[in-house]
Formats: C-alpha cells, sequence, structure tokens
C-alpha cells in the first residue's frame, strides 16, 4: 500500500513500459494549496497488459484517497518510454509501495474506516511526444479519516531533517542516532543499539529480555532501544504513524533538551501497551525541570482514552507546537490543548521504550520480545 497520503490533490505520473510484462512506474505528487508541488520518487509495480497497470494505478491512488480528509483530484498520466520531464526532483519527504494488487475500485478499506470511491467523470486527451492519455477521476470518502499533513489555516515547509519514511535497510545516520547520547535507559531497561532496526518501510523499536554483560550497574534483565534526531527544534507540526509494542515496556515519542541555563520536554504519547487500566490509556506531558525563571521542576500531564487498542493497528499521532499553545493530535483531531507559557526552548525529537516499575510495572516477560514500529515521521514549520 502506498505510504503517501498528504494533501488533498494527488497526480500519479505512470510509465509504461514497450517489454512484457509491462511494468508500470509512477510517482505521486502533491500539490500543496499554498505551496510548491512534491514530487516523490518512482515505485515498480508489475502488469501483464496495459489495462492491468492503470487500474493498478487507479486502485493505489484510491487507497492514498482514503487516507484524506478531503475530496481528491487524481490524474492519470500514461507515459510511454521517456519520463524525464515529469520525474524533476523535488523536495519533501519518499514514498513508497509493495505488493498493490489489481481490485476493484468500488470500495476500499483502510485502517477499519471505508470509503466509497465514485468515478465522477472522465477526460481522454491525446498529445504529442510522449504523453499518451490523461485520464481525471474525482473521489468522494464516506466519513472523515486520518490526517497525514499540518493542520489548515496557516502555511507550512516542510522540515527534511526531521522527516523520514524510513526507507533502506539501516537508519540514516545523518539524521538518527541509533541510541541516546545522553542516557542509557530506564533502569532496569538498558538502551540496546541492536534492538533498533530498520525494514519494509519501517522503523522497529524492540524490548527484551535479555541480560548483557560490561553494562553499567543497575541495567539488568530487560533491553530497550532509542532513536534520537541530531538536530534541534523549536515549534512545528510533527507527525508520526505508528503502532506501539504490545508490553509494559513503553512506546514514546517526545521532545527534549538540557543544558545548563534550560531543561524542558515536550511528551507527545507514552504508551503502555497491555493491561485494561492502561492499553488504551494516550498519556501526554509537559515538563520544565528547570530554567532561568522556574528553579523547580513542575509538569502538565493530560490523559485520553482512546476507542481503540494502540497495539491493534497503526494510527496517526501529532504534535502542533508554537509559541501560543501546543496541541496533541490522533488521527486527524485535537485530544488535549496547552497553552503555551514556557516550552520555547528548541529541543531534539526522540521515538524509545522504557521499563517504568514504578508506575506501568515491569514487563512480562511472556509478552517479550515486543516492537514499536513507526511507518513514517513527517515535520512541518509554519511559515510566518
Amino acid at each position: 500500500m502506498l505510504a503517501t497520503r498528504e494533501k488533498n490533490i494527488f497526480r500519479i505520473v505512470a510509465e509504461v513500459g514497450n517489454n512484457r510484462p509491462r511494468i508500470l512506474k509512477y510517482w505521486v505528487r502533491t500539490m500543496l494549496p499554498d505551496g510548491p508541488a512534491v514530487t516523490f520518487r518512482k515505485i515498480t509495480i508489475q502488469g501483464t497488459s496495459r489495462s492491468t497497470a492503470i487500474a493498478q494505478a487507479v486502485e493505489v491512488s484510491h487507497k492514498i484517497f482514503c487516507l484524506c480528509d478531503m475530496t481528491c483530484v487524481v490524474d492519470y498520466e500514461m507515459i510511454n518510454n521517456s519520463f524525464t520531464k515529469l520525474a524533476e526532483a523535488g523536495t519533501g519527504v519518499f514514498a513508497s509501495a509493495t505488493n498493490v494488487a489489481t481490485k476493484r475500485i468500488a470500495m476500499c478499506r483502510i485502517q477499519s474506516r471505508t470509503c466509497l470511491g465514485r468515478k465522477r467523470g472522465a477526460m481522454v486527451t491525446t498529445k504529442t511526444l510522449t504523453l499518451i492519455t490523461v485520464v481525471s477521476f474525482v473521489f468522494v470518502c464516506s466519513t472523515s479519516v486520518l490526517r497525514a499533513a499540518p493542520p489548515p489555516g496557516s502555511k507550512w515547509k516542510p522540515i527534511p531533517e526531521l522527516t523520514d519514511e524510513f526507507e533502506g535497510k539501516k537508519l540514516d545516520a545523518k539524521k538518527w542516532h541509533d541510541h541516546d547520547p545522553g542516557w542509557k535507559g530506564r533502569e532496569p531497561g538498558y538502551f540496546s543499539t541492536n534492538n533498533v532496526a530498520v525494514s519494509n518501510g519501517m522503523l522497529h523499536l524492540t524490548a527484551r529480555v535479555e541480560n548483557l554483560k560490561d553494562i553499567p550497574k543497575g541495567y539488568h534483565t530487560f533491553t530497550t532501544a532509542a532513536v534520537k534526531n541530531k538536530n534541534l527544534v523549536k515549534y512545528g507540526y510533527f507527525e508520526i504513524k505508528c503502532r506501539p509494542m504490545k508490553s509494559k515496556a513503553s512506546s514514546a515519542f517526545w521532545f527534549y533538551h538540557s543544558t545548563k541555563e534550560s531543561w524542558t520536554e515536550i511528551d507527545v504519547f507514552e504508551i503502555c501497551g497491555v493491561g485494561d487500566k492502561w492499553k488504551n490509556v494516550y498519556h501526554m506531558n509537559a515538563h520544565v525541570f528547570h530554567t532561568p525563571t522556574e528553579k523547580n521542576h513542575f509538569d502538565k500531564a493530560g490523559k485520553w482514552k482512546a476507542p481503540f487498542n494502540y497495539t491493534d493497528d497503526y494510527h496517526v499521532y501529532a504534535l502542533e507546537w508554537n509559541k501560543e499553545v501546543i496541541k496533541w493530535w490522533v488521527d486527524g483531531k485535537v485530544v488535549r490543548e496547552l497553552k503555551n507559557t514556557h516550552w520555547h526552548q528548541p529541543l531534539y525529537m526522540i521515538f524509545d521504550s522504557e521499563t517504568f516499575p514504578d508506575w506501568f510495572g515491569l514487563p512480562d516477560k511472556a509478552d517479550l520480545p515486543s516492537t514499536f514500529s513507526i511507518d513514517y515521521v513527517r515535520s512541518w514549520s509554519r511559515v510566518e
């Protein structure tokens, strides 16, 4: 399934080769309402005929649409051989797709939400050079679905250094540490780099029952994982699509930075994936440990109970942070809002799993290993 789900207009640029079986190569191009187009890299799908290739493109774009909260216009440009002009370099994050099957376009089911695609009309034109046909479809969705873009009402630009689709076979070392350089984990769980992996277009953080040799005193029995971005950021909209692990070892997405002058933290979420008391609870927080004007630690904690189990499926979680307000988003809805009184320090983004013996309790060994999987992280800053 195509991982890109952005904005409200999508273009699939497709090349059908002359070889048999035919190869469909396409790009997803999002047209930002108030900004430049964003071109994503090509994806290849096998097709036995031209009609099959077109059907696959239709199916893929329908799935994209089903993850959008607006009506989407999708253009199919069937290209013969040359695609140079249409594959110009763009900005933004990459997309990927694997094993997209040819199915009927009548209905698809994404994230347990059903969207109905209706062909509003089609236009076929003939152009010279490489362009063969352009077919336009408009799809209408029957329900509100996942947000995968910054909130409307402002102009936004991507933050590439805080954006990753986790393609390839390893973590991008230009952007990420595969550990936390300033912390070894919450005892007794030790952050092990062996528990960080990138595969199948996702980042995976795993907790295990494990005793490692030559680690600091206090760490034993469990190993966990941490991934920390190498770039500081202040304000923006930060979104991930993920599935937390099914364990009392936490799954967490947060921001922090500690200096002699200031130490603040914003927790997008800390999730315990098991136990009737915890499994549906979304824990959010904002900490002040010290600043030039605050000498004592305090926090502003909040909770939200979800109508689903976090570990059953992938959902979209986001933080909107500006100088006036901090908002927590889940699947396109604001679940908490906090006036920003103290959180104006540039922070680092981090994903991790920790043991909390005094909060969630230690993990049940029978639940491990368990994995926190992140499909993507996408970040934007507001254009003032």
